[in-house]
């Protein structure tokens, strides 16, 4: 049976809360000279260059999320941002801290054509795959990793990684042993 290219383009949105990449929309069969014609008819929404919405896909708060990580994209289409340091703290809701920019790592050779949108703030850094993991259809760095590098960052007042490190305890994301065992305790102690 053969699925049409607005049924491709579906099922890949659908994933990723009704976003998809240009790559994405010509993977399924859409020609690029036509995305004008999506947009201006209505079916489709610009978000960023390189990025659209479906229109019948509601915006949620994590959309945002989504949206950068698609940025973030290489020409494999593979996502190169893996979200860190304060925004992870809030997507795990461990603090009160309410950052005004999004924070992504990203590999060092990462490049960008355009540049870089003023809401967010790269970090160039190595992550390994146990370093992070997918939440709904985005990258996040671990519980762990993320308390790492608040810690070592010296940008993050005391008061917010001690915060932290107390709710990811209570929520059961990094139980004591846990943080013991990743030395988060001893760096803290070392660091502050």
């Amino acid at each position: 049976m053969r699925i049409d290219k607005s049924s491709l383009l579906y099922q890949v949105a659908l994933e990723q809360q009704g976003l998809f990449t240009t790559q994405q929309a010509r993977q399924a069969g859409f020609d690029d000279r036509n995305h004008r014609h999506y947009v201006e008819r209505g079916y489709w929404e610009r978000e960023i260059r390189g990025v659209y919405r479906l229109k019948q896909f509601p915006y949620e708060d994590s959309s945002e999320y989504t949206l950068w990580s698609l940025w973030s994209c290489n020409r494999s289409g593979e996502p190169q941002g893996v979200f860190s340091h304060e925004t992870a703290l809030a997507i795990y809701d461990l603090t009160d801290l309410n950052p005004s920019k999004i924070t992504m790592t990203v590999p060092p050779t990462f490049r960008r054509n355009s540049q870089i949108p003023k809401i967010l703030t790269l970090r160039r850094g190595k992550l390994e795959p146990d370093d992070w993991h997918m939440i709904d259809s985005y990258r996040v760095t671990t519980p762990v990793r993320t308390l790492r590098d608040v810690i070592l960052s010296d940008h993050i007042p005391d008061e917010f990684i001690h915060q932290a490190i107390k709710e990811s305890v209570e929520s059961g994301l990094c139980p004591k042993h846990k943080l013991k065992k990743h030395g988060i305790l001893d760096l803290l102690a070392k660091h502050r």
